[in-house]
């Protein structure tokens, strides 16, 4: 009996140990594969130097191009060395259809879907404005349909950079938005920008720094902005310095542009942050 005993001890041991071993394999698999490197959904990289189409280089399929709207105006313009200059002759117009617009001929619905699947995201960008006088807030980025309704979209009002995302926990047109405080001023400078969202808060990093916000405008959910994504409609576009009815243009460069569907930590961040442009 003492030697069953024994062995049944025994037997239970070594499944502990085998238990034990397999749970630090498995943590260990997680941990490598949160350390991947997220994907970008989509990427413009701006570097064409040249016609009306900007590609979405990213490995997402189907790809989302960008399209030159110009009308002969001469108001988006290539770099010599890399990225496109937007600068509107005005801000308001009476006919949209008549100004100058740099968006997707299509619906970005392969962004917007895959986000409303992930419920989480990131915008990064690369861009310089011409000045910080400009209000509105003018757009720099926008998936939206018109000043009134949107998903998400970046820009600033003078020196103050204006977020909104559109959740379902805020109205149609994501306000109130997510105003940078007064202490970061916005500058006439080359700057890096990534907005995270992951349905229990919200991240802004300028050049790497984590930023902080406040709301602007409208009834704040609480303390943080909440809500799910679901409500993202797949019909909206894409469309660069600039609404789709033409009055809240911006004046400035653009160099770089992804979407993920994944919420980067300040790590993630400051790796993109050190490839530069």
């Amino acid at each position: 009996m003492r030697a069953l005993h024994a062995c049944h001890l025994l037997l239970c041991f070594f499944a502990l140990l085998l238990c034990a071993c397999t749970g630090n394999l498995k943590n260990k698999g997680d941990k490598s594969k949160s350390n991947e490197s997220v994907k970008p959904i989509a990427l413009y990289l701006f570097n064409e130097g040249q016609g009306n189409a900007i590609h979405d280089v990213s490995r997402e399929k189907p790809v989302l191009p960008l399209k030159i709207f110009d009308n002969g105006k001469n108001e988006i313009t290539w770099n010599k060395k890399r990225g496109l200059h937007t600068r509107p002759s005005r801000y308001r117009v009476e006919k949209s259809s008549m100004i100058a617009k740099l968006k997707s001929e299509k619906p970005a619905a392969k962004i917007i879907n895959k986000i409303k699947q992930s419920q989480e995201f990131s915008v990064e960008l690369w861009f310089r404005p011409d000045n910080v006088e400009q209000t509105g807030p003018v757009r720099i980025i926008s998936i939206s349909k018109s000043n009134g309704r949107r998903n998400v979209t970046i820009g600033h009002s003078a020196s103050a950079y204006d977020f909104r995302i559109r959740t379902s926990d805020v109205n149609l047109n994501g306000l109130p938005s997510l105003r940078t405080a007064s202490s970061y001023q916005a500058k006439a400078e080359l700057t890096h920008v990534v907005l995270t969202y992951d349905t229990n808060a919200a991240q802004i990093y300028i050049n790497g720094e984590s930023i902080p916000w406040f709301f602007y405008e409208g009834e704040p959910p609480g303390e943080q902005l909440s809500g799910n994504l679901t409500n993202w409609d797949d019909s909206f576009k894409l469309i660069i310095g600039d609404e789709f009815t033409g009055d809240r243009a911006w004046k400035g460069h653009i160099y770089y542009l992804a979407f993920y569907d994944r919420s980067l930590d300040q790590k993630q961040v400051l790796s993109k942050l050190s490839n530069g442009i």
